[in-house]
């Protein structure tokens, strides 16, 4: 029992699972994986203060025999003295509404039921039973159906700050025997005989055969693998969210609008951790972000059209507009980038007087408008525009750029729309409406730092020369 006892108090020192005082609520399912959880942490959680509480999710699936295991619970919290809850779902009833496997379906009905608890008994931990056992097979499975780094991290020992897994680098043979040596009873799960679930081929055919034939200390090896990667998988974790902070990419925002430019500028390790968080904070579904959703937003990067759109799944979808890449929402009732951008920035419209600063606070910007001489002319310069005084017909105006907008861009004779100038300029629709226009009496003569009127060109016989610059 001590050597037991000993490594699972030093799993829960070396993941700090377990805070003075804590109220614990104990996972139980009647089988020997729990219940040694629920005993070990009898002793342990004196240490700490802390007190136990027993928590049960009946799925349903096996009629009477999860009746029985529920019995056998309620008695062992009886007999232990300790509270006990539990939650009744039908899983096959759920699943004709919800689509997924029934141990995906399971487990995510398993911990919304484990949630409703906690939040009504007051509790601050979860224990779970998982064990290096189903470590080890989750990784297996991870492998055989294609996984990232993400994946092989396996199961963590601390999730949330909340659900902890005392048991993790714990062995079934080691619980067994500590069950035996304490003459505590516990239920056997017949649903863990059946190979239609992988869990169960996995645990049955394939990890005899590679722990026989090719590496007897399998569970060693994964245990320490798992170790590792799930360090580097913190750290990878933890340079995407500074990456995103830096590139002003706040979560709960939707659109989620990403650079395309600064997105090939970071380093290729690091670009498909990016994609996967950006789809699961559009997203926002509990599941993990699959591999083929990722390489189907890389794949589209890499065809390399200006314009498009991706369907990727999960109510996803990924638009370019140049240099712009949106997540968005396939069910957003049509609202599209532009729109958004038109509810979170407000129209501006002021005057301009000669000489004057006017500060255009809704974007951040402002524009400077003042007489200079010829000499003081820089056509290079592309936040400046320098117009022929006498052509204009005052008083001048600043504002967002509208529907129908057209000007007679520099160099030609007839007119053309603004929309037409931004999609050859490769303005995307987002930005669009953060680009000040000035207009006179007669027409839009500048559309800042893109396009100049020909009707108020400078001269050789310009005689005054108004200047508007956007700092």
């Amino acid at each position: 029992m001590a050597g037991f006892l000993s490594k699972v108090r030093k799993t829960i020192e070396k993941h700090e699972m377990i805070a003075s005082g804590d109220r614990i609520g104990v996972a139980l399912s009647g089988g020997a994986d729990s219940v040694a959880l629920l005993y070990a942490l009898r002793f342990i959680g004196i240490d700490y203060g802390a007190s136990l509480f027993i928590i049960h999710v009946n799925h349903g699936l096996r009629g009477d025999e999860s009746d029985k295991d529920e019995l056998f619970i309620k008695r062992l919290g009886e007999h232990l003295h300790l509270g006990f809850d539990s939650r009744h779902i039908s899983i096959p009833n759920i699943r004709q509404q919800k689509r997924g496997s029934i141990e995906d379906i399971a487990r995510d009905e398993r911990y919304r039921c484990f949630e409703e608890i906690k939040n009504r008994r007051g509790l601050t931990k979860i224990a779970l039973g998982h064990t290096l056992g189903d470590q080890v097979e989750t990784v297996l499975m991870k492998v055989l159906r294609g996984s990232g780094l993400s994946g092989l991290r396996g199961i963590l020992p601390v999730r949330d700050n909340v659900y902890i897994r005392p048991l993790i680098e714990t062995t079934r043979a080691e619980i067994v025997e500590f069950l035996h040596e304490q003459h505590v009873d516990y239920v056997f799960d017949s649903s863990n005989e059946d190979e239609s679930y992988l869990r169960n081929r996995v645990r049955r055919k394939l990890l005899p055969e590679l722990l026989e034939s090719y590496n007897p200390q399998l569970f060693r090896t994964i245990g320490q693998m798992v170790d590792v990667l799930r360090l580097e998988d913190e750290y990878f974790s933890v340079k995407v969210e500074e990456i995103l902070t830096e590139w002003n990419l706040p979560d709960g925002k939707i659109p989620v609008v990403l650079s395309v430019n600064k997105f090939k500028g970071s380093h290729e390790a690091l670009q498909r951790r990016i994609i996967r968080r950006l789809i699961g904070s559009v997203s926002k579904a509990k599941h993990e972000v699959e591999y083929r959703q990722v390489k189907a937003v890389i794949d589209f990067l890499v065809g390399g059209k200006p314009q498009g759109m991706v369907h990727i799944g999960g109510n996803v979808r990924v638009r370019r507009e140049y240099d712009a890449l949106f997540f968005e929402t396939e069910s957003d009732g049509g609202r599209t980038a532009e729109k958004a951008a038109e509810e979170m920035l407000p129209r501006f419209y002021y005057s301009l007087q000669i000489p004057s600063v006017i500060a255009l606070d809704e974007i951040s910007r402002s524009i400077i408008c003042e007489i200079v001489d010829s000499a003081a002319v820089n056509f290079s310069m592309p936040t400046c525009a320098f117009m022929d005084c006498d052509t204009l017909e005052f008083p001048l105006h600043v504002r967002n750029v509208k529907p129908g907008d057209i000007i007679q861009p520099l160099g030609m004779k007839g007119t053309k729309k603004v929309k037409e100038i931004f999609i050859d300029a490769k303005i995307p629709r987002w930005r669009r409406r953060q680009i000040p226009v000035i207009e006179d009496g007669k027409s839009i003569v500048w559309i800042g730092g893109i396009c100049l009127s020909e009707r108020v060109r400078v001269t050789s016989g310009t005689k005054k020369i108004l200047k508007a610059e956007i700092i």
